[in-house]
């Protein structure tokens, strides 16, 4: 999953929060069965169901970093990365899952939003400073606040409502529906 992508669960809104889209729920095939990415190294295909979510349209820009993360030093988050962007308006760059995390956390308490990761099973901890190695009883899945989507959540996203093929409009691509560089033999 990307770690710049942020999801919040659709139990606590309705209609979907700015910036957000609803991914519904539903199941697809996960995983890559086109013959011809024999070089990607992908799981067998595989039947997935996930709930409904709210995924953000656009990854954390360097600005929104910048906000949450002014809050985050005043709140307790005593390690959050300054970050890098080539604009404001661009992604935030050079920070790693753990930071990304904690910037979930704290974006969620700045908005009076119930956090996600903890530091321990009971769930009493809020994951604020270090690099942890949150495990799954640490997630407060049920939590309105934002968290990164799930493997199975960030792909039924990017297929874009399509299952079984390469990209979210079909199996063809061309450099007017993608930014990329590549050979048309």
């Amino acid at each position: 999953a990307d770690s710049n992508a942020v999801t919040i669960t659709v139990n606590s809104y309705a209609p979907a929060p700015t910036g957000f889209a609803l991914i519904p729920s539903g199941s697809f095939t996960m995983g890559n069965s086109v013959a011809a990415d024999t070089d990607i190294a992908d799981a067998q295909t595989h039947t997935v169901t996930v709930s409904a979510f709210y995924m953000a349209k656009n990854l954390v820009t360097k600005a929104d970093w910048d906000t949450v993360r002014t809050w985050a030093i005043s709140n307790g988050y005593s390690d959050l990365a300054v970050g890098a962007g080539k604009a404001s308006t661009h992604p935030v760059q050079t920070i790693s899952w753990y930071q990304m995390v904690k910037f979930c956390n704290a974006r969620s308490q700045k908005e009076g939003l119930t956090p996600v990761y903890y530091t321990n099973d009971a769930q009493t901890t809020v994951y604020k400073t270090g690099d942890v190695g949150v495990t799954n009883a640490q997630v407060k899945w049920t939590a309105n606040g934002y968290r990164l989507p799930t493997e199975a959540e960030w792909e039924k996203a990017a297929r874009g409502g399509l299952s079984g093929k390469r990209f979210p409009w079909g199996d063809t691509i061309s450099q007017s529906l993608a930014n990329y560089y590549g050979s048309t033999s």
